[in-house]
């Protein structure tokens, strides 16, 4: 079995390798308007990172929810290699098949295995962020395929 910190690991990597094709290659597609789910890549990112870090928290049995504002690509990245050494950390040396205790935001108790946390943040980037990007024509796909193929 894959450890927690290989995956978070993938998880770091993929989300620097998106954010940097971005802010490298097409700042200006960052906040530009789409016709999707949501509006932009920027508040694409914006709903990504606070879920990451909503079941973070919620793991960690903190009930604070917080909605992330980035000003451009390279800040999410910032924020989001904030996020990430803190969950990397806490997955150090952790079996993907504990059990964790949360609680949702019904305050209702309830019981998972770690891995089904980390499958949350493996998806992070790379169905939606890829797919914005091609809407956008600034999608090269030797950047998205090593992301969506590295498993």
């Amino acid at each position: 079995m894959v450890s927690a910190g290989k995956l978070i690991d993938y998880h770091i990597w993929a989300t620097n390798r998106l954010l940097t094709y971005i802010n490298k290659t097409c700042p200006e597609a960052f906040a530009q308007k789409t016709e999707s789910v949501f509006n932009s890549i920027k508040e694409t990112t914006e709903h990504l990172f606070t879920v990451d870090q909503l079941w973070f928290n919620r793991i960690l049995d903190n009930r604070e929810e917080n909605k992330v504002t980035f000003r451009n690509a390279e800040e999410a990245a910032e924020k989001f290699n904030r996020l990430h050494l803190d969950l990397k950390n806490f997955l150090k040396g952790r079996n993907l098949t504990e059990t964790v205790a949360y609680k949702n935001s019904l305050g209702n108790l309830l019981k998972t295995e770690l891995r089904n946390f980390v499958h949350i943040w493996l998806i992070t980037v790379l169905i939606i962020g890829g797919i914005l990007l091609q809407c956008f024509g600034h999608l090269d796909i030797k950047v998205l395929l090593p992301i969506t193929f590295i498993f």
